[in-house]
This record gives C-alpha cells, structure tokens and sequence, in this order.
C-alpha cells in the first residue's frame, strides 16, 4: 500500500522567491478495476483499529516533484496539484488521486499584524508592567504597605512567588487538613492527561504508523486507548469538596438559594482569566509561528477556532474541562485534523462530552463529602478496620479494570450492543467509587504507602500550576507537532523522551502564567469577595442589634 504520509525535504525547498511547498490531503482512486485499491477499502473497514488507507496526506515541494506541471508565476491549483500525484501513483501503483484540501507556503511568506496582535501585545505589557512595578514596591520601598493597595500587591512577582510555596488553607486548618492528598492527585492526573494527549504527534509525523495500528494489542498501551476514564477522578474530588466546605460554611453562616450563583459566578471568576487569555494568546500570537508543513494540519484550525469561537468558551464552564478527554477513537478521522474529528464522532459527543454521563461519579463525590464531614465530628477510629489494608491496597490496582476491559471493543470480533451498554453504564461509577473509598483512606489515615506518596509536601507547588499547566499543555503538543519538517521514527524510548518533556515544559510554561495572570486574579477575587462578607455580615450584626434595642 502507499505509505500514508510523505514530506519532501522541507529545509531545502523554500531558497527563492516562487518557491512554494504544498500539504496535500487527498483520496485514491482508480478508474478501472483494482485488486489494489479494493484491499486498502477492504483493509480500511476496521475504522476502529486502522487507518483509512485510501487517503493520504503528503508534503510537496513543487519546485522538485512537480516541476513539469506548475510554474513559479503561476497560482496552485488543485489540477496542479492532481496531475502531479497522479503521475507518481499511476506509475507505482496504477492509481489515481483526487485532492480534497490543500494548503501552501511560499518563499519568506510573513503574517500580517492586526488589531487582535496589538490588543494581544497592549494585554502582555500590561501584565509585565504592573509586574515589575509592584514587585520593585514590594522588594525596594519596604516603607509602603502593599496590604492597603490590593491591585498593586497581588501583581508582585514576590508576593506570588510566596503564594505559590505557602500552604493551602486546608492546610492551615486543622479540621481540612485531611485533604493534602489532593495536591499528588491532581498533578498525576495532569501528568497522565498530557501522557494521553502526546499520541497526537504519532498519528501526524509517524513514519512508522503500522505501530500505533498495533498498539490495539499492547496492554501497556491501553492507557492511550480508554484512559479518558481518570477524568472521573475530578468529578469524584469535586462533588467531595462542594459538600464539605458547604458543611463547614454551615457552621458559620445561613445557607440559602442566593449561595449558589455566588458560588458559580466565583467559581466562573477563578477560571476564565487564564483561559481566556491563553485563548486569546492563540488566536493572536500563535499565527505568527507558521512554519513547515504540518503548521496548517496541526494548529491551523486551532488557531482559527480560537478566532471565531473562543470569546463563547468563557461562558461556558463545562468547555474549561472539554480537552480532559483523551485521544481514543477511530483512526480513520486521525488523518484530517483532532478538532475536525471531536465534532463528528457520536462517542466522543455522545458518551464523553455530555454531562448527565457524569453524575454518577459526582454524585458518588457528594456522598463522600458528607461521610467524611460526619464521621469527621463523631469518634470514629479507622484502626479496628485496618486488617483489611490488603483489599484496600488492591483497590488502586483494580482501577485499571474498566481501561483493559474496553479495549477488548477494538477487537476485529462485534460484541452484542448490551455488553457495550453494560461497559458503558459500569465503567464510569465503577471507577468512581474506587477512586472515593481511595480518597477516604488518605482522609482518615488508614495506610502510610499510598498516602505517603500523594502527601508528599512538594506536591503542593506542582498543584497549584496543574490547571495552568493544563490549558497550555495542548498549545505545546501542537506547537511540537507542527515544527516537525520530516517524518519520524518513534520507539518507545523517544516517546518517553517526549512524554517528559511535554511534562516539564507544560509545568514551565505554567509558572509565569500562575504568576502574571492566575494569581493576581484570584487574588483580587478574594480579596474582595472576603471584604464583601464582611460589609455583609456587619450589616446583618447591626440589623440584629437595631431589632433587640426596639
């Protein structure tokens, strides 16, 4: 069969002005009958485990391959482009080609500034100027509190840096402080998204992709697969946490209907400045990275879906956690572009985006946060029941049931729709209830292996960044997918290799955005959510007073 993917050399095609490098995606075709191409349809079928043979994506430089049929004068057309593919194909394999999309750089090509990249660089300088100048207050003029001028101090670079080490306030009371597991959860589930989301390099600028094909076979590979399902791990912690300081608010305060668009439009407040400028950072300053020819198929479309429709994600919160969802689905789709690909698939739409999908894991959150909250003021001792640490210890183990059950679904056997249903209906609180009675475990200290680990104290820096890390580690997946000028050849230990660096340039590129953006953010947020509870409740004192005294 024709190898899927072809690059001509890159570097050495662009040396002069009418040079033009061409990506081309196109489908074969034959206008007689053949053997050939009715073993790749046939071959294709298994859209589930095998790439679509039949189209194809290769890189041309037009000057080299088709110099017979296009002029350096003249406009690339896609019968330019045909003629030139049908002559190496109908030579080698007595095909033809029919091209569906193209795209073309030519000879020191420049993106034009616009209004957006002016709006975009007027936002960074900003940031950077009040970072410096209140961060020069903070070190050199010890003289001037910076308590009393909160938009100055919550920009110093000193400050934050002291937010990002200091403990969190579970830590500091003493009740909360049966949560500093979360901090080692949540950076492996990062660590683990971005392992999930690095399989997007294989499938663009693999040489050798019979070897994702195979990895249906891999048992280590099945995390790539069905791993999407340690997003529940979220809602799990979520759901927990909403009880429990609703619980512990209860305390102090009345609890009424008015508390819950406080609590939306807080939360909304926290998580939209670093995603909307990392949207707004896409759609602006990405654009003028466009270079070699897999730009276009790996962050062209991003950038244009931030352009039209990135101001609609702010207003959705469910969108902030849309890309959670990793890359498992039929690799026929692969050969076009990911954004493309999550629109159509009825899996991803149907099964993992939809909310309703969820609510069993969350709702096993809520409980969790009540339990824990009770048993938290009653005298229960968790000693009597630690005979069973080895079931507890085989529950972390068990959590990778449900990602080794669903690949037996790649298989070239058709399972019965209600085992699909049962998988689907299962997997979700299946895993979800393990990940609680696990989290219940590290609350009431009932083993020192599993929770030494995920309490360990530098876990807590790493924590604060995973949410920025998160936002940005996609832009470098593609950013890396699209520098690529050749295709590669990926083994196991260069996939390691990038796997690691994904991690630390995502934790990198995370720190200046906590310490610009995230922080300063949250840190106006609360300060002036704290100084309106307390006009609030001096308001309510006076009230209560001014009724006693008539």
């Amino acid at each position: 069969m024709p190898p899927i993917y072809h690059l001509d050399n890159y570097e050495s095609c662009l040396q002069r002005i009418g040079d033009v490098y061409c990506t081309t995606h196109f489908s074969l075709v034959s206008e007689n009958p053949s053997d050939l191409l009715d073993m790749i349809h046939e071959y294709s079928k298994d859209t589930s485990t095998h790439f679509n043979h039949s189209k194809l994506r290769y890189g041309l430089c037009l000057a080299e391959s088709c110099s017979n049929y296009h002029s350096s004068q003249a406009i690339v057309s896609i019968q330019h482009l045909e003629a030139c593919l049908n002559r190496t194909f109908r030579d080698k394999y007595n095909l033809q080609t029919r091209v569906t999309e193209f795209s073309c750089i030519e000879y020191n090509e420049t993106v034009e500034k616009n209004f957006g990249d002016f709006c975009m660089g007027l936002i960074i300088f900003t940031l950077t100027g009040l970072a410096i100048f209140s961060t020069f207050l903070d070190v050199y003029l010890t003289n001037i509190n910076l308590e009393d001028f909160p938009l100055l101090l919550n920009f110093s670079i000193r400050h934050n840096w002291r937010r990002l080490f200091a403990p969190y306030e579970v830590e500091t009371d003493s009740k909360r402080q049966i949560f500093k597991s979360l901090h080692g959860i949540r950076v492996v589930l990062i660590s683990l998204v971005i392992l999930g989301h690095s399989r997007v390099p294989h499938v663009t600028t693999m040489k050798n992709l019979k070897l994702v094909e195979e990895s249906y076979k891999d048992i280590f590979l099945y995390i790539f697969l069905n791993g999407n399902i340690i997003v529940q791990t979220y809602f799990v912690i979520s759901g927990m946490l909403l009880v429990y300081k609703l619980q512990t608010y209860s305390e102090r305060y009345k609890i009424d209907f008015h508390l819950i668009p406080k609590l939306i439009s807080t939360r909304w407040l926290r998580l939209v400045p670093p995603h909307a400028f990392v949207i707004f950072f896409t759609a602006t300053c990405l654009r003028h990275t466009k270079s070699g020819p897999l730009w276009e198929t790996a962050i062209g479309d991003e950038i244009r879906d931030c352009q039209q429709r990135g101001w609609t994600t702010n207003s959705r919160i469910d969108n902030l956690h849309k890309k959670f969802k990793s890359i498992d689905n039929p690799l026929s789709y692969l050969i076009t572009t990911i954004s493309n690909f999550f629109g159509t698939d009825q899996t991803f739409n149907e099964v993992y985006r939809q909310a309703y999908t969820n609510v069993p894991s969350y709702a096993i959150g809520l409980a969790l946060g009540y339990l824990i909250y009770d048993l938290q003021r009653s005298d229960f001792q968790i000693e009597k029941y630690k005979k069973y640490r080895y079931v507890y210890w085989a529950l972390l183990p068990a959590c990778f049931v449900p990602i080794l059950l669903g690949s037996t679904f790649y298989g070239p056997r058709r399972h019965p729709v209600y085992l699909h249903l049962l998988y689907a209906i299962v997997s979700k609180p299946y895993f979800g209830l393990l990940v609680a009675i696990i989290i219940f475990g590290f609350v009431f200290k009932y083993e020192n292996i599993y929770r030494g680990f995920f309490e360990w104290s530098s876990w807590r820096v790493l924590s604060r960044l995973s949410y920025c890390a998160f936002l940005v580690h996609f832009l470098i997946v593609r950013l890396y997918t699209a520098s690529h000028t050749q295709l590669t050849h990926i083994t196991f230990y260069t996939n390691l290799l990038m796997v690691t660096g994904f991690i630390i340039s995502s934790l990198a590129v995370a720190l200046p955005l906590w310490l610009l953006v995230e922080a300063p953010s949250t840190g106006l947020l609360q300060y002036y959510m704290t100084k309106r509870n307390i006009n609030n409740n001096l308001q309510e004192t006076l009230k209560s007073e001014k009724s006693k005294n008539i």
